[in-house]
Protein backbone atom coordinates (compact mmCIF):
# COMPACT_ATOMS: atom_id res chain seq x y z
CA UNK A 1 0.00 0.00 0.00
CA UNK A 2 1.30 3.37 -1.13
CA UNK A 3 -0.22 6.43 0.95
CA UNK A 4 -0.64 9.47 -1.53
CA UNK A 5 -1.43 12.77 0.30
CA UNK A 6 -3.15 14.99 -1.76
CA UNK A 7 -3.65 19.36 -1.02
CA UNK A 8 -5.30 20.98 -3.32
CA UNK A 9 -8.05 24.37 -3.41
CA UNK A 10 -11.22 23.82 -5.01
CA UNK A 11 -15.08 24.67 -5.12
CA UNK A 12 -17.65 22.06 -3.75
CA UNK A 13 -18.32 21.50 -7.33
CA UNK A 14 -14.52 20.68 -8.44
CA UNK A 15 -14.37 18.69 -4.86
CA UNK A 16 -17.21 16.35 -6.17
CA UNK A 17 -16.19 16.16 -9.47
CA UNK A 18 -12.80 15.11 -8.44
CA UNK A 19 -14.42 12.82 -5.72
CA UNK A 20 -16.53 11.36 -8.57
CA UNK A 21 -13.92 10.02 -10.48
CA UNK A 22 -11.84 8.51 -7.32
CA UNK A 23 -15.18 6.77 -6.86
CA UNK A 24 -14.85 4.86 -10.61
CA UNK A 25 -11.51 3.81 -9.64
CA UNK A 26 -11.20 0.00 -8.70
CA UNK A 27 -11.92 -0.29 -4.79
CA UNK A 28 -8.65 -2.77 -5.46
CA UNK A 29 -6.32 0.18 -6.98
CA UNK A 30 -7.16 2.74 -4.56
CA UNK A 31 -9.32 4.00 -1.78
CA UNK A 32 -9.34 7.37 0.28
CA UNK A 33 -8.38 6.32 3.92
CA UNK A 34 -8.26 9.76 5.11
CA UNK A 35 -10.34 13.33 4.66
CA UNK A 36 -10.31 16.83 5.44
CA UNK A 37 -12.47 20.09 4.34
CA UNK A 38 -11.93 23.59 5.41
CA UNK A 39 -13.01 26.90 4.17
CA UNK A 40 -10.43 28.57 2.50
CA UNK A 41 -10.32 32.28 4.78
CA UNK A 42 -8.68 33.76 1.95
CA UNK A 43 -10.67 32.96 -1.04
CA UNK A 44 -14.23 32.30 -0.31
CA UNK A 45 -16.26 30.34 -1.45
CA UNK A 46 -13.13 28.06 -1.76
CA UNK A 47 -11.97 25.24 0.38
CA UNK A 48 -8.99 23.58 1.54
CA UNK A 49 -8.80 19.84 1.09
CA UNK A 50 -6.47 17.53 2.30
CA UNK A 51 -6.99 13.67 1.01
CA UNK A 52 -5.17 10.47 1.44
CA UNK A 53 -5.47 8.53 -1.14
CA UNK A 54 -4.03 4.82 -0.56
CA UNK A 55 -3.08 2.75 -3.75
CA UNK A 56 -2.82 -0.65 -3.86
CA UNK A 57 0.35 -2.14 -6.18
CA UNK A 58 -0.29 -5.29 -7.55
CA UNK A 59 2.10 -8.09 -8.16
CA UNK A 60 1.57 -10.54 -11.19
CA UNK A 61 2.12 -14.57 -10.63
CA UNK A 62 5.67 -14.67 -10.46
CA UNK A 63 5.62 -11.85 -7.84
CA UNK A 64 6.86 -8.67 -9.54
CA UNK A 65 5.08 -5.16 -9.37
Amino acid sequence: ILPIEINMRAGYRNLGEYLGVVEKLDSNFATVGEFQVRKDPKAPPKLNIRLVVYTHILEDQSGQR
